[in-house]
Order: structure tokens, then sequence, then C-alpha cells
């Protein structure tokens, strides 16, 4: 029965999905750029098979590690509970249990997929330059697998309530020893298949007890409808974010004491316009860090860049490129809290708020151009 439950809410969502993203995407956005990207793509990646580029002897093939363990990174983990079932299965924690458990298989699976999609693409390297054998490599994408389902749990768990000391020390300690186990395979390291042999079952261990200190706690169920109303509507929410017309709908949380600025005293000094809009956009993304993440991505990749690109054209480019996000990132984190609010809004033509919009622009662009600056004349 509760399994039965599990999967008509996961075939539910998917209909709900699609249903969404057919209304945004129609058949000439299919014929014109998804068929054509997808047939260039796939030529690209026959031609990485047959003729690997020159330039790709000249990457530090060590880094490619940092880019794993980057793109293993997720928060998003579905457990399909609702906000209502803390009314009518409360009576019931047996159901809910296996809810949860049937959610940590469907979340450890779609982690594999994931893994398994990006070893693929990955391929003409790792085969092609790196020479890994057919062991490696299944080791590797069972890694990626343990990394991302440990990442989108801690974080999911971080994004309910401060994580403990202990667990986040024990955490952070076996994602260390999982992103060295990634370089040991890309540096060719003979041990590599023993070390992974050993580590693989002590992460399925780690995982089932962080799954049962964590997320099968009864008092976080209210947290879980919480957080999968947030997860149902994001397709939604993103084409809100993306519209010009369309207000961006206000950024609903349940309330309780914030972990940053408890007593909501000023931070910056002296007291003015221009420094209120400053506090008011500092206080709002470190309380709500989803585009802090965003901005801490484009970091991390301009810094992978610098060291997986070598050619210096192709660099500034790259460097660019991340810019261009940046740049983006910064317009929207204003537009959810002054542009398509519909309290904020009437802030809009002041001078104080184009003054803290520069400041801010200028914040947040400086790190990127320094990073770019330093890796061209190097």
């Amino acid at each position: 029965m509760q399994y039965t439950l599990f999967t008509d809410r996961l075939k539910k969502d998917w209909r709900y999905q699609k249903g969404i993203l057919s209304s945004v995407i129609d058949w000439t956005i299919v014929l014109y750029l998804i068929i054509p990207a997808i047939f260039f793509s796939g030529l690209y990646y026959r031609s990485l098979w047959i003729d690997p580029p020159v330039w790709f002897t000249l990457i530090n093939w060590t880094g490619c590690g940092l880019l794993f363990f980057f793109l293993s990174l997720s928060s998003k983990w579905r457990t399909y509970l609702y906000e209502a079932d803390t009314v009518y299965l409360a009576k019931r924690p047996e159901w809910i249990r296996k809810l949860l458990q049937s959610g940590f298989f469907y979340n450890l699976c779609t982690s594999f997929f994931f893994s398994l999609v990006v070893s693929l693409l990955f391929l003409p390297f790792t085969i092609g330059i790196l020479t890994l054998s057919l062991l490696q490599i299944v080791l590797l994408l069972l890694m990626l697998t343990i990394i991302r389902t440990t990442c989108k749990l801690f974080l999911s768990w971080i994004d309910f309530y401060a994580a403990g000391s202990r667990n986040t020390l024990m955490t952070a300690g076996f994602l260390l020893a999982a992103a060295f186990g990634i370089a040991l395979v890309l540096t060719g390291i003979t041990m590599f298949p023993v070390l992974m042999i050993l580590f693989i079952p002590l992460g399925f261990w780690w995982l089932k007890r962080l799954f049962n200190r964590t997320m099968a706690d009864p008092k976080w169920l209210p947290n879980h409808g919480l957080q999968e109303a947030k997860w149902k509507v994001r397709w939604i929410r993103l084409v809100f974010t993306l519209s010009k017309e369309v207000e961006t709908p206000p950024h609903t949380k349940s309330r309780k004491r914030p972990l940053l600025f408890r007593k909501s005293t000023r931070i910056l000094k002296p007291i003015t316009p221009v420094t209120g809009m400053l506090e008011l956009f500092l206080k709002h993304h470190l309380r709500n860090r989803k585009f802090i993440y965003y901005y801490v991505r484009i970091l991390g990749l301009i810094v992978l860049s610098a060291f997986l690109i070598p050619m210096g054209w192709l660099f500034a480019a790259a460097a660019a490129l991340l810019a261009a996000g940046c740049v983006t990132i910064h317009k929207l984190m204003w537009e959810t809290l002054i542009d398509k609010h519909s309290i904020g809004v009437k802030y809009r033509y002041d001078k104080s708020y184009e003054q803290a919009k520069n400041w801010t622009a200028v914040a947040m662009l400086t790190p990127i151009m320094v990073i770019a600056m330093v890796t061209l004349l190097t």
C-alpha cells in the first residue's frame, strides 16, 4: 500500500511537470532549437572519439576530479510527502517511514542516472586520454552516485535546520575522502580499485546512517511537506523569474528564528538610504541563499577553467560567459527583492536603489575579474 502510494504520487508529479514544460516548450522550440542542438552535440561527441583535439593533452587532468565533484553537488531531495500528511498520516508512522524509504531509493536512483550521464559524456576523456579500465570507470560511477546522494541528503537537512557539529564534521570528512578517491583514479594510482572497493560499502553505510538520523526523524514531517511543495513548483518559479511582465511570487518559508542576524541589528553604518538598501540585500540573500549558491558555483567554475583551459583566448571567452551569468544572477537578486516585488517595487526609481545596485554589481564582479586577470597575466 505504501509503495503504491509513492508510485502514484510520483506519476502525478511527472504529469504535472510535463504539463508545465509543455506550456512553455512548444513544437517550434523542439523543432528549431532542441533537435538541432541534440544533433550537433552528437556529432561533436562523435568527433571526440574519432579525432580528439590536440589541446586535450595540454589540460591538467588531475583537476578533473574537482569538476566531477562539483557536478555531483545537489540539494534536490524529493520525499513526495505532502503537508496534509501531518494530519492524515500522523497516526500511521509506519506508512510515513515506508514513504521516506521509497524516497531514499528514488533519490539514489536519480543520482545514479545523473552520474551515469556524466560518466558517459566524459568517456572520451577518461578512456582516450586517461586510459582508465572498465573496473575503474564503474567504481568512479559508484563514487559519483554516493557523493551526489550524500550532498542531496545533507544539504536538504541543513535547509530544515542547522546540522549538528558531529554530523557536519563526519559528512565533510566523508566528502573529502570521496574527492581524494576521485583524484586517485584520475592520476592513475594502481591502488585505486582496492581503495574504492573498501570505500563504497562504507559510503552506503554512511548514507543509511545519515538518513536515519535526519530525514527519517518524525519531527521533520512538516518540513518535508514544505520542501516538497517548493520542489513541485520549481519550474513555475523559474518561468516567473525569467518573465519580464509577471511579478515574482514572494518567497515563502516557515517562520523560525534565523541563523544569521537573529536580533536584526544594524550591520552597516552610518544609516543612510544606500546602506539601508545594501543591508536589506545582504540580510535577505544571506538568509535565503538560493542565488548565493548560484554565485558560488560561478566562482568555482571560473577557478576550474583557470586550471583546465590552457589557451588564453578560450579562457577569456569562458570568463566572459561566466561574468555574463553573474550579471544575470545579480539582476535576478534585485528583481526578486525590489523590481518585481509587490511592496518593494515602489523603491524602484530611488537614487539610493541605483547606487546600491551598482555597489553590489561591482562587489560580485570583482572576484571574477581578479581571477581572470591573474590567470591571463600568468
